[in-house]
């Protein structure tokens, strides 16, 4: 079961991922032309800034799914109720911590943004701040039971409601735009859906998981350990809250809230990337504490390698093809008030190609509790970045933002590599030696591409559509036949089968 579990998720991984960007992309358009630039930007800045909110979680969120895997493991099954009830606590004392800064940001909202925003758009930040500030406290509230499914490994469950999300939140949105409403109806769409979303999670868990919560006494040795292990996840969080909302903030504070939309389209099409690098890793926390369980390190490093290289073969081909065909996209698809998200966009991209397709390397970390050095390494690198995010976007504004990140992240990844090779003893000169050998064709592709690029011209979506097409349909099957080896051939055949 828990193998067909596994597979299943993994499909509908990959169906939501690719649902909800194709909507997405789709919807996004329609938002921005609906709602104006300014309009757009200011969303989209209110969200980054209430985001940091969510850090609050301290990476409680894997730690239910990882002592949940090991206490089954040990038989210690009657223990899970009273494990449960100390993590309801935690996230009770988080939920209050979160309200009390949420209420301190919403107080100073003319303190930080007053420079660059009309009083008519600071009116519409604190009213979209407070919904979103609810709607953090609620997730708290019950992030036990959201984390649940996971931890039992029930992922056709949890993807499922997922994919549902995805799929109906956006139409909700497009016809609230239609009708007029703009930033805050679309809030308030948002907090709607979460709500239903966790109270389905405590339906599942306790109607079928027969999941119960006890509040016996404080164990304060697990809290200790517990706290330890969450604690260098928490870390990481803050890094990608840093990387992929300061960004904006930094925007709102210095340039206003058009240069803070062009950057936020410029981060949605970095989300995108960043899921095709996330959407398998997100179930193989289990798989990859059973075999830290069993002390199999040859099989884990093999397992970083092999998904790697398939991880990378895909990234790249996605970042060379946006290198040939993005800035056509992004001008029929923003309009050409975007056209900086092209060179942004590139930046983040290419900047985010070696951690993304190593992203297993994290996973491991977590499995085998050594994610201390990693979240320093990342919170430093990001903490730098920021710095030079802040210098650069005051001379240079939104693309000054994006060299900051791109420096920051080049940094970290020769750092963390380091760390993969030396401290979880994984096998990176062989993952590198297999990213080399996978380059070349892709370098071919590209330098083909960006010929052809100037004997032709795109003016609509038929144009693009038919030249991505035909230019995707060449790298794919050259990659196939010079590339793929049989093993991988055979691992897309059978999740193309299933």
């Amino acid at each position: 079961m828990k193998n067909n579990q596994l597979k299943a998720g993994a499909m509908l991984s990959l169906l939501t991922f690719g649902a909800a960007n194709v909507l997405g992309l789709l919807y996004t358009p329609y938002m921005l032309r609906m709602m104006g630039q300014e309009e757009y930007g200011l969303y989209s800045l209110v969200a980054s800034v209430v985001s940091y909110l969510t850090m609050l979680d301290f990476g409680f969120g894997n730690a239910i799914v990882r002592y949940t895997n090991l206490y089954n493991a040990s038989g210690r099954y009657d223990e899970l109720p009273c494990l449960y009830g100390l993590f309801t606590r935690l996230y009770g004392l988080i939920g209050i911590v979160a309200l009390f800064l949420g209420v301190m940001l919403f107080l100073n909202i003319e303190n930080l943004f007053g420079r660059t925003m009309t009083t008519e758009e600071l009116f519409k930040m604190r009213v979209m701040m407070g919904l979103l500030i609810f709607n953090v406290v609620f997730t708290f509230s019950l992030s036990v039971w959201k984390n649940i499914p996971v931890a039992f490994e029930r992922f056709v469950f949890s993807k499922s409601i997922n994919l549902f999300r995805m799929l109906l939140n956006p139409l909700v949105m497009v016809v609230l735009l239609y009708y007029g409403y703009k930033a805050i109806a679309l809030v308030v769409v948002t907090t709607i859906f979460n709500i239903l979303t966790l109270l389905a999670d405590v339906w599942y868990s306790k109607r079928k998981l027969h999941v119960t919560i006890k509040f016996g006494k404080i164990d304060r040795t697990l809290v200790r350990e517990i706290s330890f292990y969450s604690f260098w996840i928490f870390l990481g969080v803050i890094v990608e809250r840093i990387y992929w909302s300061g960004g904006q903030f930094i925007l709102g504070m210095t340039s206003g809230s058009a240069k803070v939309a062009v950057y936020a389209i410029s981060v949605q099409l970095a989300y995108v990337y960043m899921g095709l690098g996330s959407f398998l890793w997100g179930i193989m926390l289990p798989k990859v504490t059973t075999l830290v369980a069993e002390k199999n390190d040859k099989a884990i490093s093999d397992m970083f390698v092999k998904l790697g290289r398939l991880q990378y073969i895909l990234m790249l081909f996605v970042l060379v093809g946006f290198i040939v065909f993005g800035k056509s996209f992004i001008l029929l698809w923003a309009g050409e008030k975007y056209e900086n998200a092209y060179v942004i966009t590139c930046l983040l991209f290419a900047a985010l190609l070696i951690p993304y397709s190593q992203n297993l390397g994290q996973v491991i970390a977590q499995a085998k509790n050594q994610v201390r050095l990693y979240a320093v390494i990342r919170l430093v690198t990001s903490v730098l970045g920021l710095v030079l995010s802040y210098f650069l976007a005051e001379k240079y504004s939104d693309i000054g933002c994006a060299v900051g990140v791109f420096v920051a992240l080049l940094i970290q990844t020769l750092a963390i590599n380091v760390f993969y090779r030396y401290k979880l003893e994984l096998n990176v000169s062989s993952f590198v030696l297999e990213i080399i050998k996978s380059s070349l064709t892709m370098v071919c592709c590209l330098c083909v591409g960006l010929i052809a690029q100037k004997y032709i011209e795109i003016n609509n979506w038929i144009e693009l559509a038919f030249f991505v097409g035909s230019w995707g349909f060449l790298v794919i099957c050259l990659n196939w036949i010079l590339v793929l080896n049989s093993g991988e051939k055979i691992f897309i055949k059978g999740m193309l089968r299933f």
